[in-house]
């Protein structure tokens, strides 16, 4: 068993103390492309067709796991069901997982560039079905998509994401998309630290490294995880919430040799007392980690 230590740096209880974000709940917790951990927050107090929403901006020594500095954005009164956010340059791109098309003149742009007072600067569509949102160190908007986003919903037959897995710029232009493998739902993607994209997918539940020109396919047997971390040498991966034969539902360290799998060692997250972490929500990118316990207590981890 392989132990992963986590940092406790804030609860979630002082945050919303701290912003008066009483009434708010989470939408989004992710790291951003300046290492800054985003907390999307959405006030759903009512059953309108659009809502308010903020986002809680935290700046971690991540070798210490002390925080450094917190910030507000008030992104004002959107669109209900905002469900990624993303620094972009000094922008922050903002993304619904689901968008209604009607027909192929006529859809509901999903994707929102604002400024850090909320002013709308561009929108566009990028399909419906979003499974996740991540933006590299070059802006390259990177989205995958669940079997609606694949398949099509709304009754459109040959939808933008039928790939499974695509690149856009910050035009919304599709500047790359898989054309490899099939993917029915692609469960988890992440960069590393030469802004290569990985990603997790269904149905064979294989790990893909591209520089968006050639790719490495891995073999992990480790099924229906919902994330997986990098480390910062990219020689081992560790899967969350996965499934492997023969062992015990959970996290899994799985260590890469060439373009194959040396070694599976189920790993647990704990704390620096060694009390292991339930977790039910993350953030990840590249080999850093954000996690939120059960607890509503907020930790964070780098895998060397």
């Amino acid at each position: 068993m392989v132990d992963i230590t986590l940092k406790h740096f804030i609860s979630l209880q002082d945050i919303h103390s701290k912003f008066g974000l009483e009434g708010y709940h989470i939408a989004d917790l992710s790291i951003g492309n300046d290492d800054n951990i985003y907390i999307l927050f959405s006030d759903s107090s009512h059953k309108a067709e659009s809502c308010f929403y903020k986002a809680v901006v935290l700046t971690l020594d991540w070798q210490t796991g002390q925080l450094v500095y917190d910030s507000l954005l008030d992104f004002g009164k959107l669109d209900r069901g905002m469900d990624f956010v993303q620094p972009i340059n000094n922008d922050y791109l903002l993304v619904k997982s689901r968008a209604r098309f009607y027909n192929k003149y006529t859809y509901d742009n999903n994707a929102f560039i604002l400024d850090e007072m909320g002013k709308l600067k561009s929108e566009m569509y990028f399909g419906d079905g979003i499974e996740q949102c991540i933006v590299d160190g070059n802006n390259r908007i990177i989205t995958s998509y669940f079997d609606e986003g694949v398949f099509g919903n709304y009754g459109w037959i040959n939808p933008i994401g039928k790939s499974g897995l695509i690149a856009w710029s910050l035009k919304g232009e599709k500047i790359w998309g898989n054309k490899e493998h099939d993917i029915v739902d692609c469960y988890a993607i992440n960069i590393d630290s030469l802004d290569r994209l990985w990603y997790y997918y269904y149905t064979k539940f294989n790990l893909v490294e591209t520089n968006y020109r050639e790719e490495t396919e891995y073999e992990p047997e480790v099924e229906y995880a919902s994330g997986f971390l990098l480390n910062r040498k990219m020689t081992s991966v560790i899967f969350l919430n996965g499934i492997k034969k023969g062992h015990n539902n959970g996290c899994f360290k799985v260590t890469l040799k060439g373009n194959k799998i040396s070694k599976t060692e189920e790993c647990r997250l704990i704390d620096v007392g060694g009390r292991e972490i339930e977790f039910y929500d993350f953030g990840l990118r590249k080999y850093k980690g954000v996690f939120l316990d059960r607890n509503k207590q907020l930790y964070s981890t780098e895998i060397d």
